[in-house]
C-alpha cells in the first residue's frame, strides 16, 4: 500500500496524467489585473494618447522642417486613376504611416510597463511624482497642446494643398 499511496500522489485524479508540478491558482492573473486596474479612469487613456501626439508633432514637423513634405504626404500616397469607366482616388500608406503605427505600440508598451509591474504612482492611473523641472501638469499640458497641434496641422494643411512648415523649399 505505501508504493500504492505514491503513485496516486504522482498522477492528477481529473485524467490519469503525472503531475509535475503543484497547481498555480491565480497567480498568473496579477498582471491582467494591474492592465485592466489602469484603465479604471480616463486619465490613462489620455496620458497615452497624448505621449504618442508629442512623439507624432514632433516627427511630423521634423519631417517638414527636413523634407518640406505635407503631414498628408508623409502618411500617404495619393494615386489618380482616370480611365474611360473610372475616376478614383485611392491612397496607399506611406512609410510615415508605419512610423506612426510603430510609434502609438512602442509609447502604449513603454507607458504601461510600470503599470503592469505594480509599480505605484505609475503615471497612469494616479498622478505621477513630479521630477526635477518635469511636472506631470506640463506633461498633460504639453500633450493637448500636441494633439490640438496635429488635427490644425492635418487641417490646414488639407485647405492650402501643401506643407505649412516648409519654409521656402
Amino acid at each position: 500500500p505505501p508504493q500504492q499511496q505514491q503513485q496516486q500522489d504522482i498522477l492528477d485524479p481529473a485524467d490519469g496524467s503525472v503531475q509535475y508540478a503543484a497547481p498555480q491558482g491565480d497567480a498568473g492573473t496579477e498582471m491582467l489585473g494591474n492592465f485592466f486596474s489602469t484603465f479604471k479612469t480616463g486619465r490613462a487613456s489620455e496620458t497615452i494618447n497624448g505621449r504618442a501626439a508629442q512623439m507624432g508633432f514632433l516627427a511630423a514637423a521634423y519631417s517638414e522642417l527636413t523634407t518640406g513634405t505635407s503631414m498628408r504626404e508623409q502618411l500617404f500616397v495619393t494615386r489618380n486613376i482616370d480611365t474611360a469607366l473610372v475616376h478614383k482616388t485611392i491612397n496607399y500608406p506611406q512609410a510615415g504611416f508605419f512610423m506612426a503605427l510603430a510609434t502609438v505600440v512602442l509609447v502604449t508598451a513603454g507607458s504601461l510597463a510600470p503599470a503592469l509591474k505594480g509599480k505605484n504612482p505609475n503615471g497612469l492611473d494616479e498622478v505621477p511624482e513630479d521630477f526635477a523641472f518635469f511636472k506631470a501638469s506640463s506633461e498633460v499640458a504639453n500633450s493637448r497642446w500636441a494633439m490640438v497641434g496635429l488635427a490644425a496641422l492635418w487641417g490646414i494643411e488639407g485647405i492650402t494643398g501643401g506643407a505649412l512648415l516648409s519654409f521656402g523649399q
